[in-house]
């Protein structure tokens, strides 16, 4: 298992030689997030963390998670929220998917034959897209709940969670007269 000391190292090995040619990227300590599986780290050009100049501010350097059992680091993109991205490698490493656009859901209710199973559950974070622009979260349910009624299931309940919800479904018995 790794020491925090360590995973750090492991990432300035990875930052070293990148970026810009008449600067170096440094780890910005202070931002630093610990967690069960290791670290998030944020980093940044040198010039920007010694002066705040904005022009010497880096664009697109998402953070870089370290998990500490095994040493894995992993580069994350900079267009979602941190909060959003160790919610997602949290349910990476425990198994669970994690989608990001209104699309890859869908995709999941596909896979779900109608009436094959009399429940099942299906997460949905917060924040999602839908062809390729953040969408709010009724405009998401209506879509996604229009092809779960189409497959023969209706609402079941919710659990609420850090970053989102998991909806639960049962199969629809309609009364016939």
């Amino acid at each position: 298992m790794l020491t925090k000391s360590e995973a750090l190292k492991l990432v300035l090995k990875e930052l070293h030689g990148k970026g810009p040619i008449e600067d170096s990227l440094v780890v910005v300590d202070e931002l630093t997030i610990e967690k069960a599986f290791g670290w998030v780290f944020f980093f940044n050009s040198k010039k920007f963390v010694e002066t705040g100049i904005s022009k010497y501010r880096l664009f697109g350097n998402g953070p870089i998670i370290v998990n500490k059992f095994g040493g894995a680091i992993e580069f994350c993109g900079s267009g979602t929220p941190p909060e959003d991205i160790i919610r997602d490698y949290e349910r990476k490493l425990a198994g669970l998917p994690s989608p990001r656009t209104v699309e890859e859901l869908l995709s999941q209710v596909d896979s779900i034959t109608a009436g094959m199973n009399e429940r099942f559950e299906l997460w949905v974070p917060e924040h999602l897209t839908l062809r390729g622009r953040l969408t709010r979260s009724d405009v998401t349910m209506a879509i996604i709940l229009d092809k779960i009624l189409g497959k023969g299931y209706k609402p079941d309940g919710f659990a609420e969670a850090v970053g989102g919800r998991t909806y639960k479904y049962k199969v629809s018995r309609m009364v016939q007269p």
